[in-house]
């Protein structure tokens, strides 16, 4: 297949907005593959956008795009992904007219959940047959949402060599969802993590992020699951890697940047395979391209380093399900990483609901390096955060560290977490989020405030996460107060408070 690239890959940092951002982008399908594969454009990561058949608003979609090997129309995808944190891609399709067929056999555009070209294929009810293609003129608007945690959507589109018809338009939005990308995890390179040695990978990479990146060399389709890391030397020899996945039909791309990358200006990769090739791969000694496509063997050339170089390493895995694997790296020559300067490593982040609707926050680290204190957050958004309390690091250690604090009083709905590490020197740096979803609607209650004598002076039916609004609003006279506060499901809490002021 001919290569063709489209340049229209755009790059948005998190947390970022700038007044071009806010402008809808015009986006068309592509006509060909890249580099012998079926993906036409690099992933974008956008909150709006308008998004055509190859003819544009204007014009009829073109003839034979795609491939057909033996009866397998397998078509040209492209990829659309969110840029916001907890939001999921949506797109509603304002018009729709392809070439009519009873079976959707000669034109037709699949919508597929996820952020790879053989994504679970979305069915809506109406307009998708039970191989969930799209043809003909179906009733419009429709509208097709993400629910991968990738939050990313995928459209491939197949034409014969017959009649061409209107095609589409269709309108990109970001719907907000809980499963949705965090902005933080190292999905994108700015949260890339640290490493210096050998490292085994749980499954914990959950799409391409909020950045599309990784869109030039052998990668210029983009990323679809992947994990970026960084690493320095410490002193020059020569590197190479073998990625070692736990399940070995598994298929791992990856590209390397370097030295002298930043993640705003990665470049092109200086290593890269992006081989349609499944287990091991990386580069070694005994290889000798730097960069290879789907044809490749999934090896390339080692690579020469010197002190003090920094690099940046994506690695890819092609679909889920995701098990994980081991980077396994090969030091030869005087070759050694510099781990003196490495941050706290975060293994895990998690909420989770308990009784009484309190939210548990749990949190390990691997290592802490120069760690004063954990700073965590809370959001109803996850855009607008607000301190919720911390927690006293360890400083140094190269021990794993559990950490755990509970927030007595969430919010109803979905509660945003956010955690953050605060250093020595009073630096920061955002580690992870995560979210809960939390009821309250069964967790009012009756609560009672009585004076120091016993009297009872206040008796209001209030939810949990209102006392301390109801005890400031009661405007009480210098003394103590007992309340009791009583929850329908038996939940009790009584104490004391004193009044200074």
């Amino acid at each position: 297949m001919q290569a063709k690239h489209k340049n229209i890959c755009l790059v948005f940092l998190t947390g970022i907005f700038s007044f071009a951002s806010a402008i809808a982008q015009t986006y068309t399908h592509p006509t060909a593959g890249i580099d012998g594969t079926y993906v036409g454009s690099c992933m974008v990561n956008t909150s709006t956008g308008n998004y055509y058949d190859n003819g544009g608003a204007a014009s009829n979609y073109s003839s034979n795009i795609g491939s057909s090997f033996a009866g397998s129309k397998n078509g040209i995808y492209r990829v659309f992904c969110p840029s916001l944190a907890y939001n999921c891609v949506s797109v509603t399709f304002n018009s729709f007219d392809l070439e009519s067929h009873a079976t959707c056999n000669l034109d037709f555009l699949t919508i597929g959940n996820g952020a790879t070209q053989n994504s679970t294929l979305i069915s809506i009810p109406g307009v998708t047959l039970g191989s969930g293609r799209i043809c003909g003129t179906p009733t419009v608007p429709f509208t097709a949402t993400s629910t991968d945690g990738s939050g990313c959507l995928s459209f491939r589109f197949f034409s014969n060599n017959s009649n061409t018809y209107a095609g589409w338009s269709a309108t990109i939005s970001n719907v907000a969802c809980a499963g949705g990308p965090t902005g933080t995890d190292n999905s994108d390179c700015i949260y890339a993590t640290p490493i210096c040695s050998d490292v085994a990978v749980a499954a914990s990479d959950v799409g391409p992020g909020l950045v599309s990146e990784s869109c030039s060399g052998c990668t210029a389709g983009g990323e679809n699951y992947s994990t970026w890391y960084t690493f320095t030397m410490a002193t020059g020899g020569n590197i190479g890697l073998t990625i070692d996945p736990v399940t070995n039909s598994d298929d791992y791309d990856f590209a390397l940047y370097g030295p002298g990358a930043t993640c705003g200006a990665l470049g092109t990769p200086i290593r890269c395979s992006y081989a349609a090739t499944t287990g091991d791969t990386g580069f070694k000694s005994t290889a000798i391209d730097v960069s290879e496509t789907v044809t490749g063997n999934g090896w390339v050339a080692t690579l020469d380093v010197l002190a003090g170089e920094t690099y940046y390493l994506m690695v890819n895995h092609w679909s889920p399900p995701l098990t994980g694997y081991t980077l396994d790296w090969s030091l030869t020559l005087g070759a050694t990483f510099d781990c003196t300067l490495l941050p706290l490593t975060l293994t895990s982040f998690d909420a989770e609901l308990i009784e009484n609707n309190s939210v548990a926050l749990s949190w390990e680290t691997a290592t802490e390096f120069n760690n004063d204190y954990f700073l965590i957050e809370r959001s109803t958004d996850g855009i607008q955060y607000t301190s919720i309390g911390t927690v006293k690091g360890k400083q140094y250690s190269e021990e794993p560290t559990n950490y755990y604090m509970v927030d007595f009083l969430p919010y109803s709905g979905t509660n945003y977490y956010r955690l953050s590490q605060v250093d020595l020197n009073g630096n920061s740096k955002i580690l992870k989020t995560t979210s809960v979803n939390v009821d309250l609607n069964s967790s009012y209650g009756i609560i009672e405030v009585y004076d120091i004598s016993g009297h009872l002076i206040a008796k209001e039916l209030v939810y949990r996460h209102q006392i301390d609004f109801l005890m400031s609003s009661l405007q009480l006279v210098p003394g103590i107060y007992t309340y009791n506060y009583v929850q329908q499901n038996g939940y009790r809490q009584t104490d004391k408070l004193a009044i200074t002021r």
